[in-house]
């Protein structure tokens, strides 16, 4: 009895063992992967209100990728690249890739809005909402302080990979 549990515990882990490493290397995302995604986020066209799967093939393949990409996402806050708002409401005229990377980052990590932003905004948030984040990032030099508050947020993660 004790050898045919042997055999059908070795015969489950060699089955196994080949699947684990392919699903592994599916969800595993290498340096160059995550640069070329994060290079495409200008791209991006709409981003759903919640985690929806949309008709967007740039968002889909980040988001699928999530946590693996946020410490290029990090990277990205400073991008100051204009391109056209992909978010359903409230919309603005002057959004910028690094506006792209917040929102995702936000959806990915399930960090709340008001955590990365300094008390002075989050103060505005209630009268003003999202525009007070808009008003804010007008400045690359809050956005480079944006990025300081994600890059020490990931450096305490434990299982985040760090950005550079």
């Amino acid at each position: 009895m004790r050898r045919l549990t042997a055999l059908t515990i070795t015969l489950l882990v060699s089955s196994v063992g080949p699947w684990v490493s392919v699903q592994s290397q599916e969800v595993a995302v290498s340096g160059r992967e995550a640069s070329d995604l994060c290079k495409r986020l200008s791209s991006i066209r709409h981003m759903p209100f919640q985690n929806e799967h949309v008709e967007d093939e740039a968002y889909n393949q980040i988001m699928a990728k999530g946590p693996a990409l946020v410490p290029c996402l990090v990277e990205q806050l400073t991008n100051g690249a204009k391109m056209r708002d992909p978010r359903s409401e409230p919309t603005v005229a002057d959004f910028r890739v690094g506006d792209l990377a917040f929102f995702l980052l936000l959806r990915i990590t399930t960090v709340p809005f008001e955590q990365m932003l300094p008390d002075t905004v989050t103060s505005k948030i209630k009268d003003e909402g999202v525009y007070a984040y808009f008003r804010y990032t007008e400045s690359p030099a809050n956005r480079a302080a944006l990025q300081r508050k994600w890059k020490a947020w990931l450096k305490a993660q434990p299982s985040q990979p760090k950005a550079q």
